[in-house]
């Protein structure tokens, strides 16, 4: 549990005695019960603050803290909410065609924009459905051989493909990281 007499990290006042800080005043940033960050402010000369301004500038970081916490957590809730009502959705759906690959295809838009991707493809074999920002052809093949490689993986994401995989694939990709999710009839 963090509290607003927390000590000052040993690193931060090295630093600021290095560069000739002579007074500063620390405010601790605690999200969720996690310290996030410091505010601090900083002064050349030795300067004195009442303790009266110091409690109101704590009070104002609190306040900024927990109205952020909240909207993260508010957030948060509505991203949930919108994935489940997209999961129901897509279930329904899944009903009708009895097919994933076609309701997947019908409904990547949506897919894409829900869990926040550039781009997203679709593979069954030889049938790929693309959209937005998507490898070539050649590209996805060569990324599926090195995705295969992780048998043992369900879900594979690395967030740094493109840097750390460049040698194995040709040319420049349009992303960064890579998520894939392999899926079957019971899944």
């Amino acid at each position: 549990q963090h509290t607003q007499q927390a000590p000052f990290p040993c690193t931060h006042l090295t630093y600021l005695k290095e560069i000739g800080v002579k007074t500063a005043l620390v405010y601790p940033i605690i999200i969720n019960n996690k310290c996030w960050g410091l505010l601090i402010g900083s002064h050349y000369e030795t300067k004195w603050m009442d303790l009266h301004l110091r409690q109101v500038g704590c009070l104002m970081v609190q306040y900024a803290s927990n109205a952020f916490g909240s909207s993260m957590k508010h957030n948060l809730l509505k991203f949930h909410k919108k994935i489940k009502e997209f999961e129901l959705d897509l279930k329904g759906q899944l009903l009708v065609d009895n097919d994933i690959n076609t309701t997947l295809a019908h409904n990547i838009k949506t897919l894409c924009e829900v869990v926040h991707a550039d781009g997203i493809a679709i593979v069954q074999q030889e049938d790929h459905t693309y959209y937005g920002l998507c490898p070539s052809e050649h590209q996805l093949t060569q990324i599926l051989n090195t995705i295969k490689t992780h048998k043992d993986k369900r879900v594979f994401k690395d967030h740094n493909f493109s840097l750390k995989r460049k040698s194995m694939i040709e040319g420049q990709l349009p992303f960064a990281g890579i998520m894939s999710l392999r899926l079957n009839k019971s899944s």
